[in-house]
């Protein structure tokens, strides 16, 4: 199993000046946020049909220039009313802010506002006290409701999806407008989409799971409309029109697109039902031209008018070299997985040309046969360009997407490609034993995480223990081999076994390596919270001190109904024993959160204890 990639935070530091006239003077000048920003937000919390929200508690997600900020949470008095203070920098005016309440009923919402002066009305796609039939018997793990229209009628046929990029995991609504999802953890906030031709689409990114009575409203007040048209003038059938709405952030991820579409009808016209949000506009009519809007809000119960005319699109070219030799690479594939129709192949000559795309940024991954990194020196990210990602461990990155900045007659582009290490082995138990169906995986060396920040590298043995793995060259740097007794979130006998750092350069092959599991230790103890109350479903972990591990197969548990653990095959050796919250940075976890100890095979280790909630300020000496 795959981890969705690493989420790429940006951060801006924004240095306020203000001048003054002595020292007096001085220390009496108030900091004032720039004139386009506002210091808070305030408004009022409403349903569909205006009636107001009452004690709702509020917090605010909003886009700044360079990252997404989070609020506190307040809590709307008994007309709904609320004021929300900036966190770490001003809300900007006509901007976005992505509101999540919780009413007093405990039911969780989302809604999108405009960010401007004055007293905000926020709509929230609900309807109080609509006499339909609730769900009520939700099970843990369970996401459950009841849709309804802008009237408060039950909606048939809505389809409710677990997110934007999963398929697989949905369902309809009933002729009674109620749904059931299943097969979610405890506790989960998961990200949900409503749709249904013909009405607004509403998305929560995160949504509580085992809460009964959820009534989410569907409207068709919001929405886009218009005619495209071809370069010459005529109606153009059946263009595609899209509109993204990302960056959205979700419980332990970031989502950079949600795409909400529709198509033309034989007179060229359109209309796009849209959640309140703020959107890009993507058209194309393909063979015919291409169009692309920039990011505009669209306020609840807005309708916007947008022609279209088509132009010509991009001509992008692309040349794949070696990294070594500078010949050719032919079979590269180069992919998008919401672009269905980009499935292009470099040709013997390594070249591939693409028609007919959007001006602007241009994203799209690459698969190529023996490699494991490229990078070009005119993409549009810095990061994609070659690169030092850890430049105190000479670590180099660069095996990740690719963007480019389109524009009409530009010139061809060079990707460069580095082949991979190829490395063959086998795991086997303490006694010498070859085990099927272990892990394979590398950890960068001193990092105790993976290669990537996922376990994209990670492979299974086969039923004679062996494994075959094609890993980026170190170059600079080291890594070292894991070997984990089960697939990931799996832990069945033994515990992980590691292998001394290597370096390694492009093209090598490395056979016979062999990877010991170990026999482990046990840890069992109690997770309390700031207050000595035990911290039920907490998770736990065992964390490896030497930093040779990837964090992806740290010994991991959830205390009980006590705030009991007992963790399991800990590998012999100094282990970091936490609880929430989880650091990327072990070491810099809360002491409170955190018990060093040094095992011994076999060893059993009872009454640790362990409080959860602690100060993440708090850094633990020494490190």
């Amino acid at each position: 199993m795959v981890m969705l990639r690493r989420a790429r935070c940006y951060v801006l530091v924004l240095m306020l000046l203000f001048v003054s006239h002595g020292t007096a003077l001085r220390a009496q000048v108030a900091k004032r946020a720039p004139p386009d920003t506002l210091e808070f937000i305030e408004g009022q919390l409403v349903d569909v049909q205006g009636r107001k929200l009452e004690n709702a508690t509020v917090t605010a997600i909003y886009m700044t220039r360079a990252d997404l900020v989070t609020t506190p949470p307040v809590v709307a008095d008994g007309l709904g009313q609320f004021r929300i203070h900036k966190q770490a920098l001003p809300f900007p005016i006509g901007g976005m802010a992505h509101l999540m309440v919780e009413t007093k009923e405990g039911q969780h919402f989302e809604a999108n506002v405009l960010i401007n002066r004055g007293p905000l009305v926020v709509h929230f796609p609900t309807r109080i006290g609509a006499k339909i039939s609730k769900v009520d018997d939700v099970a843990i793990g369970e996401l459950a409701g009841t849709v309804i229209d802008h009237d408060g009628m039950p909606l048939e046929d809505v389809t409710v999806n677990e997110g934007y990029a999963h398929t697989g995991h949905e369902t309809i609504t009933d002729s009674s407008g109620q749904f059931r999802l299943k097969g979610f953890e405890r506790d989960k906030k998961v990200e949900v989409i409503f749709s249904k031709p013909g009405y607004s689409p509403e998305t929560f990114m995160q949504q509580p799971t085992g809460v009964a009575g959820w009534v989410v409203a569907l409207g068709k007040q919001t929405y886009l409309e218009g005619k495209v048209s071809t370069p010459d003038d005529k109606p153009a059938v059946g263009a595609l029109v899209r509109a993204n709405q990302g960056p959205k952030l979700g419980k332990g991820f970031r989502r950079s697109e949600l795409w909400t579409e529709t198509k033309t009808d034989e007179l060229g016209q359109y209309r796009l039902y849209l959640q309140p949000d703020a959107y890009s506009v993507d058209v194309e009519a393909e063979g015919v031209g291409v169009a692309r809007f920039d990011k505009k809000p669209v306020s609840y119960g807005e309708v916007q008018k947008l022609d279209v005319v088509l132009k010509p699109g991009v001509q992008f070219r692309i040349k794949c070299i070696d990294s070594i030799t500078g010949d050719p690479v032919p079979s590269v594939r180069l992919h998008h997985w919401q672009k269905k129709k980009l499935n292009a192949v470099s040709d013997a000559a390594g070249e591939v040309v693409l028609k007919n795309l959007m001006p602007g940024r241009f994203e799209f991954d690459v698969d190529p046969k023996g490699y494991t990194r490229w990078w070009s020196d005119r993409a549009m990210s810095e990061w994609k360009r070659k690169s030092i990602d850890k430049p105190a461990l000479g670590w180099q990155r660069n095996f990740d997407d690719l963007d480019f900045d389109l524009s009409p007659g530009m010139a061809p582009v060079t990707i460069v490609f580095e082949k991979g290490v190829r490395i063959r082995g086998r795991v086997v138990d303490p006694d010498g034993n070859p085990v099927a169906g272990a892990t394979a995986a590398p950890a960068l060396t001193a990092t105790g995480n993976s290669l990537t920040g996922d376990t994209r590298f990670s492979v299974v043995t086969k039923e004679d223990g062996t494994f075959e793995m094609l890993l980026p060259a170190s170059n600079e740097a080291k890594y070292n081999l894991v070997a984990h007794d089960g697939k990931y979130q799996q832990w069945r006998n033994w515990a992980n076994g590691v292998l001394p750092p290597i370096a390694t350069v492009p093209g090598q092959e490395i056979n016979d390596v062999e990877i010991k599991l170990t026999r482990g230790a046990t840890v069992r103890g109690r997770v309390v919270d700031a207050n000595g109350k035990p911290a039920v479903r907490c998770e736990v972990r065992a964390h490896a001190a030497d930093l040779q591990e990837s964090r992806y197969y740290d010994p991991t548990v959830k205390t009980n109904e006590d705030g009991v653990f007992e963790l399991k095959f800990v590998r012999p050796g100094e282990q970091l024993i936490q609880c929430e919250p989880m650091y990327l940075d072990a070491r810099q976890g809360p002491p409170q959160a955190t018990v060093v100890l040094n095992l011994i095979e076999g060893q059993e280790v009872n009454d640790v204890k362990l409080v959860t909630g602690a100060d993440p300020a708090q850094v633990r000496a020494g490190n």
